[in-house]
């Protein structure tokens, strides 16, 4: 499946990055690990992430989960994990970065229903 976020409208996409940037906190460090330094996509498979991501703390690890799961639902992440692992600060993190979701949801879940088939506006 292509990254939806080619096919979201430019309000979709920044709301979608602003999303993850806030899940992760704006650390730099994990914002490389997940996008290409090219441009705002996927630096590799999801897949390949995760396993990547296994040698990283395991509430970092459950960070590159969610924001998985927002950008193309590849994440599989588990809500008793992030209860095990996360601590209150990356708890007011994920729900802020909800909330920017829920502003492009529409936008985002009808791009993931049509699996990138959809064109961008």
């Amino acid at each position: 499946m292509a990254d939806p976020y080619k096919f979201l409208s430019s309000v979709g996409q920044a709301h979608l990055l602003n999303a993850i940037s806030v899940l992760f906190g704006h650390d730099e460090n994990l914002i490389r690990f997940f996008f290409s330094h090219k441009e705002p996509v996927l630096r590799a498979p999801a897949k390949c992430l995760v396993d990547e991501a296994s040698r990283m703390p395991l509430s970092d690890q459950l960070l590159i989960r969610v924001a998985l799961d927002y950008w193309n639902r590849r994440g599989a992440t588990r809500l008793a994990d992030m209860l095990t692992d996360w601590d209150h600060e990356h708890w007011v993190r994920f729900l802020h970065s909800v909330i920017l979701i829920q502003e492009c949801k529409d936008d985002l879940l009808d791009c993931l229903k049509s699996n990138g088939a959809r064109k961008k506006p």
